[in-house]
């Protein structure tokens, strides 16, 4: 499913029926993005590292070509690490020699920092400058009130008088965000304490 979503936002990109980086109908290019990650590489790797089936990689490299066309940054970098980890796993089940492959890999990538900024910021689009504000934004708002928070459910009444932004969202487009902003520190940690011990109930 994720790889005929990945089809047919490519077909729909070079026929000129969608542009950049609104690839996939009825869904943002982050959301489309993010469902080709969970849905599509995250199974097409490991079964690519499970069977050796070649067919699975090419899955993976169509999922990454449709995510490349959003300009989807964090999950087309993610689905490059995947890519380029598998064969590590595929081809040596000993962890020294594992590890030995990822700390080459993160030495070429601090030797070629230079080369992935400036691909990164060349992904640059109006979304991803938007959502930055409102972090921004969220970010000073909790520095203002760090420990309570300005309320549950402040975000929808504190958002829309942004003044970075084009367009009043009802939230800052960013959980992580929206909690610390709503609940501060004391209702973050209230909030995992809640969670922790929920699960701890349940299963044990």
């Amino acid at each position: 499913s994720a790889v005929i979503v990945a089809v047919i936002g490519i077909f729909l990109n070079l026929a000129g029926i969608t542009s950049t980086p609104h690839i996939y109908l009825g869904r943002g290019s982050n959301e489309g993005s993010l469902f080709l990650l969970l849905i599509g590489m995250i199974p097409c790797m490991s079964l690519f590292v499970a069977t050796k089936k070649p067919i699975y990689l090419l899955c993976a490299l169509i999922l990454l070509v449709a995510q490349v066309l959003a300009f989807s940054r964090a999950n087309m970098i993610l689905s490059i690490l995947l890519i380029a980890c598998s064969p590590i796993y595929m081809l040596t089940h000993r962890r020294w020699l594992r590890t030995l492959f990822i700390l080459s890999a993160m030495m070429l990538t601090y030797w070629f920092q230079d080369n992935f900024v400036t691909f990164y910021d060349a992904l640059m689009n109006y979304s991803v400058l938007q959502r930055i504000a409102l972090y921004e934004e969220g970010w000073a708002l909790w520095l203002q009130s760090p420990w309570f928070g300005w309320g549950w459910g402040s975000s929808s009444t504190l958002t829309p008088h942004t003044l970075l932004i084009e367009h009043d969202f009802p939230h800052f487009h960013s959980t992580y965000i929206q909690f610390i902003v709503e609940l501060g520190l004391v209702g973050v940690c209230a909030t995992i304490a809640w969670v922790v011990g929920s699960f701890w109930l349940i299963f044990l």
